[in-house]
């Protein structure tokens, strides 16, 4: 097994230094996978030890290069400050392939955070529009980080908020009674949240009518332009009828809360249709109509604690000069509640359902100050938990213009992305199927056709989602998206496909993986092909561990594109099931299999299919 291995390179290096140096205090050593093929396979770098032994790291790498010598280490050599080792080849290859394809521990997997558990708060949707392409962006991030987190051991929950209360809904509402009464998602053939968004968008038509013909009105009138929106806020009696609403709504008016139930139900529908298609669950979803209130009890309880102030108003704030934050307002002069009111009731309440040592939010980076108060006020208000909140920023994400046609509103829907991508991805698998028919493991109809265009599409869209640093904003190409070459999710997929394939095959002329060491496979393993797979390879678990820890599935994608990437030049130049020798072909097939595995495992941590034919 690699990791044992390593151990043993690791004992051996801790006793060549004190045989080198004398009884000195040895830190921490710790092998990386070397960053290119021509180095090695692993690298120590020396840095550490430099502190202890107060020598040049270039000086260390060198001496400690003469002294190591393992039946296991074929060759070891200084770079500057790096020692370079190359492993003994059939211990590497035998190695690798057994922990790779490991069947009750999982290549890569640790629990080096078993015990802790973390919460993750993503999607957290309005019930007055269907979820859209930022949402799509926000989705795959936050699974995918729940999964990176796993994979080191924590314990996930995965939440989502969703807010189901206050003016834009009673907006919907308030449209539906105006144009829509009586009608449903049923009897219009929409999903439930498309119906309801339709209703959104009804009211702002009507609004920017009345909006444009009181402009039209102050422009006669001689009056000022500029109060236009003023004057509609107090003049528009669909305004009023809103407000009205919200206040029945607040009130328990029994009418007003059966329309906001029924509306709402639909919108639930329609969310729960679109996670499904996306692959996403979640363990537990909390609605704003339900916390709101907790807030504003927690901030008077504060007031009367001192921890906040009243201002000359009535108003509530909290003091975050401290912070470089001046003042927050908590409460209105009337005593109503704001968005932070209800942010701190939230926090307060996942703390007591679930105490996490960490409580992440995945939120766009246009509430990068907002967070920044809410933590800080938590923190003010005693809150000792509030030092495990975390905020995951991330950019926005844009469209071509006219690449996929949307609803009116100029917002693109998830469910449309989808069905565009879908369609893209059908059009590609007929491609393929008429082009390669034995890549498809026979004539599939289509059904078979369309669940693997489902399965492609939605690794498209993950993939691109995920391979852009999150901070950074970026435009959905669909097209290149949908690639089987670069760096794209279906041209990682077709590798994948492409490995399952080629074991099919073997598997017909009764060859597996588990014969490479009988028939002396790894012994024929060693061309910098394979050297450069394998050592790819040994870079899975540093891989995993690094985007748990930075919170960052931009790495693992880099990683699978890189993985696929050497794994498709080794088989354009050596063939697996035609290879010289029988020893070569059990050799690069178990190698093939180690790379499917950690291929399919990569894959699954970015919330990605591995798909068995393309």
């Amino acid at each position: 097994m690699i990791e044992a291995l390593k151990q043993e390179i690791i004992r051996a290096l801790h006793e060549v230094i004190l045989e080198t140096y004398g009884d000195v205090p040895v830190p921490r050593l710790s092998l990386e996978p070397a960053p290119r093929v021509e180095l090695g396979d692993l690298s120590l770098g020396t840095f550490p030890l430099a502190k202890v032994l107060r020598r040049a790291p270039a000086r260390i790498a060198a001496d400690l290069a003469g002294r190591l010598k393992l039946d296991c280490v074929e060759e070891v050599k200084a770079t500057g400050p790096y020692l370079n080792i190359r492993l003994h080849g059939p211990t590497l290859f035998k190695s690798l392939v057994a922990s790779a394809l490991h069947p009750d521990r999982p290549y890569g997997l640790s629990d080096a955070h078993r015990g802790q558990r973390v919460l993750v708060e993503f999607s957290s949707p309005n019930t007055n529009k269907p979820l859209h392409i930022g949402h799509v962006r926000n989705i795959v991030l936050g699974w995918s980080i729940c999964r990176l987190l796993e994979a080191v051991g924590y314990d996930v929950i995965k939440a989502c908020l969703v807010n189901d209360r206050g003016i834009h809904i009673c907006k919907s509402m308030t449209a539906y009674r105006h144009f829509f009464p009586g009608q449903t998602p049923e009897s219009r053939g929409q999903k439930g949240d498309h119906f309801v968004g339709d209703c959104y968008l009804a009211y702002g038509k009507a609004l920017a009518a009345e909006r444009d013909a009181l402009a039209a009105r102050l422009e006669q009138e001689g009056a000022d332009p500029a109060t236009v929106d003023e004057r509609l806020e107090s003049e528009s009696a669909l305004v009023r009828e809103t407000r009205d609403m919200l206040r029945r709504w607040e009130a328990g008016d029994p009418e007003t809360r059966e329309l906001w139930r029924t509306m709402n139900g639909w919108v639930y529908a329609g969310f729960d249709e679109t996670y499904r298609r996306l692959g996403i669950r979640f363990d537990k979803t909390y609605h704003e109509s339900e916390i709101y209130q907790r807030g504003r009890e927690i901030v008077l309880d504060a007031l009367e604690k001192g921890r906040v102030e009243r201002d000359g108003d009535g108003s509530v704030f909290i003091d975050l000069s401290h912070a470089g934050l001046g003042h927050k307002v908590l409460l209105r002069s009337d005593g109503t509640s704001l968005y932070i009111t209800q942010d701190i009731g939230l926090a307060v309440q996942k703390w007591e359902d679930f105490s996490p040592d960490r409580s992440i939010y995945v939120i766009g980076n246009e509430q990068n100050h907002q967070m920044k108060v809410l933590f800080a006020t938590l923190k003010t208000l005693g809150f000792a938990w509030a030092d495990g909140l975390e905020h995951f920023s991330y950019g926005m994400v844009f469209l071509p213009d006219g690449i996929i046609k949307t609803r009116e509103g100029n917002v693109v829907d998830a469910d449309d992305l989808m069905d565009e991508m879908f369609t893209k991805a059908r059009e590609k698998a007929i491609e393929t199927l008429a082009g390669d028919a034995n890549d498809w493991a026979g004539t599939p109809g289509d059904t078979e056709i369309e669940r693997r265009a489902h399965i492609v599409a939605l690794g498209a869209i993950k993939h691109y989602m995920l391979k852009y640093n999150p901070k950074k904003e970026f435009t959905f190409f669909p097209e290149e998206s949908i690639r089987l070459t670069g760096d794209t999710g279906p041209y990682v997929q077709y590798t994948h496909a492409r490995i399952r394939s080629i074991l099919r095959k073997a598997e017909a002329e009764g060859l597996s993986p588990d014969q490479a060491e009988a028939e002396g496979g790894y012994e024929a393993l060693g061309n910098d092909d394979e050297r450069e797979v394998a050592r790819i390879l040994l870079a899975f678990p540093a891989a995993v561990e690094g985007a748990a820890r930075s919170l960052s599935p931009s790495m693992m994608a880099k990683y699978l594109t890189e993985l696929a990437s050497a794994f498709n030049r080794f088989y354009h130049d050596h063939s697996v099931l035609h290879a010289d020798t029988r020893a070569q072909k059990a050799g690069r097939l178990a190698l093939s299999a180690a790379t499917r595995t950690v291929l399919e495992r990569g894959l699954d941590l970015l919330g990605i299919e591995a798909p068995e034919v393309m």
